[in-house]
């Protein structure tokens, strides 16, 4: 079906119609909360410290006066989570029967223990030397299942770069 010309040239002809964005966003509101959230008092927000609540406290009092809906009906903006930093407490291990020193172990784990044998279903996967072992450290951090990583000792002087990745966890 062919859509006649006078058609397109009236609905092309039709106005279109936007919100200026000065009357969605008000730059001088945009400026006092940039200048309150900014102010030394508030002392750079750290986490967990009361100066980050004293901020939290003057975004929600904003959300509110905007009138704003809180998430699935809650009495509060504010939207809680856990952070949990795992510490290794004490390592030990053997591959083959000869001891690992607990500098040469290395775990990613939420577990409060974490137990690794033959039958305990871990995918093993080896770097090798001459690869890049921060490439392939990353890449097997990112498996989804449970990996044991054994890594040539031609990387003894690099590998506490690995402890390092442990804090990030």
């Amino acid at each position: 079906m062919k859509i006649p010309a006078i058609t397109f040239i009236l609905l092309s002809a039709s106005p279109v119609f936007a919100q200026s964005v000065d009357q969605i966003i008000n730059p001088t509101a945009v400026q006092k909360t940039e200048r309150i959230l900014s102010a030394d008092n508030m002392r750079g927000r750290a986490s967990f410290t009361p100066d980050i609540e004293r901020a939290a406290d003057y975004i929600e009092s904003r959300f509110k006066a905007a009138g704003l809906k809180t998430w699935n009906g809650s009495k509060s903006y504010r939207q809680p989570f856990s952070l949990i930093r795992a510490t290794l407490l004490s390592a030990e291990g053997s591959v083959d029967g000869n001891a690992l020193s607990k500098d040469h172990i290395v775990a990613f784990t939420s577990s409060p223990d974490l137990s690794v044998n033959d039958n305990s279903g871990y995918a093993k996967y080896e770097i090798k030397a001459g690869s890049d072992m921060r490439i392939e450290a990353r890449r097997y951090m990112r498996e989804k299942k449970n990996t044991v990583v054994f890594v040539d000792t031609s990387f003894s002087s690099t590998f506490p770069l690995l402890s390092r990745y442990t804090r990030q966890q």
